[in-house]
């Protein structure tokens, strides 16, 4: 029998009313990722995996930390389903990184990331990639379950293949600034973010961390130390004021964010209707290349059966089972 315990031995206090970063720590840390740039576009593979295996060796002294400030945020209590969500959340981070992983040595020896299933070809000639399962490992947690990519049609086996890994194909590797404006629903998606640019476009990182979930950046700072030090990665703080000067900042090369349309609109276009006007003109202020994970209403799709009531109860409790994680605060949560 499990004994519960009280929350207050689990659930600590999250780092409350961190100061935004100011003009001149902005500008510092700017200016020390731009003096980086082109030395990460430049490191070779076997530089890039040791600070990946760095960072995983670092991961483990903050992870319970991690997930009691998650929980302490949300007034949720250990022992929960939610306990197992900030988890879980934490075991996203260590596989993106094991793929990345094993895609900077598949590079290494193949010039480029192997692909875990079969390439089939459809009728009209379009190549299809089977992506999931991964391995072994997904094959056991997510049964019954596979996704594929399906190319554009001018994509072929002929030549050089499917493009891959874009990054480390090209001979002039240039080195570029990134600024990420952090997801505020989910912590893991934070570092999910700044590690496909690191590692997969090669770009070093600021990361202005949402003011919901500001309580990580400490941690993380912490937990990535490694990037931090070398001067790749650093994490900063504040709200729209200090986002807009980011983004508006000459040293910042590229942006990408996770969160709501309106937000990316008034980034890109201006607050207000002045804003509301530029976009539908199409007259950007912001016209630096900016990539966007944004909010949406995500379908559900329902298959002619032949169902039996047996299947409707289970596939109906599977589709409730999906509003509960985070309080269905997720773009993937269905909606329609």
């Amino acid at each position: 029998m499990a004994i519960t315990k009280p929350a207050e031995q689990f659930v600590t206090s999250v780092a409350a009313g961190i100061p935004p970063s100011t003009q001149a720590e902005i500008d510092r840390a700017l200016e020390i990722l731009a003096a980086r740039k082109d030395a990460w576009a430049m490191m070779d593979i076997a530089g890039r995996i040791a600070l990946l295996d760095q960072v995983k060796a670092d991961l483990p002294k903050i992870e319970k930390r991690l997930m009691l400030a998650g929980m302490a945020a949300k007034g949720t209590r250990p022992e929960t389903l939610a306990e197992g969500e900030e988890w879980y959340s934490i075991t996203v981070v260590y596989r993106n990184m094991r793929f990345l992983r094993k895609a900077l040595q598949d590079i290494a020896r193949y010039g480029k990331p192997r692909i875990p299933g079969k390439v089939t070809t459809r009728a009209n000639g379009q190549l299809v990639a089977q992506v999931v399962p991964y391995d072994w490992m997904e094959r056991l947690a997510l049964p019954g379950i596979h996704a594929e990519v399906w190319m554009e049609p001018s994509v072929s086996l002929q030549g050089d293949g499917i493009p891959q890994a874009a990054f480390y194909q090209s001979q002039q590797k240039k080195g570029r600034l990134c600024l990420i404006l952090g997801a505020g629903n989910v912590g893991g998606l934070v570092p999910g973010d700044f590690l496909y640019k690191m590692f997969v476009e090669g770009q070093v990182v600021a990361v202005k961390m949402n003011p919901v979930n500001e309580y990580l950046g400490p941690i993380f700072e912490e937990g990535f130390a490694a990037l931090i030090k070398a001067g790749f990665l650093q994490i900063l703080y504040g709200g729209a004021h200090e986002g807009t000067y980011l983004a508006n900042h000459p040293t910042v090369d590229t942006l990408h964010m996770t969160g709501s349309d309106r937000t990316f609109d008034a980034v890109v276009f201006g607050p207000g209707a002045e804003g509301k006007q530029r976009k539908q003109s199409r007259q950007p202020l912001l016209t630096k290349p900016f990539s966007s994970e944004l909010g949406n209403i995500s379908p559900l799709i329902v298959v002619p059966g032949p169902w039996t009531d047996k299947d409707i109860q289970q596939q109906a409790a599977r589709i409730g089972s999906w509003l509960v994680p985070n309080s269905a605060c997720n773009c993937l949560t269905p909606r329609m």
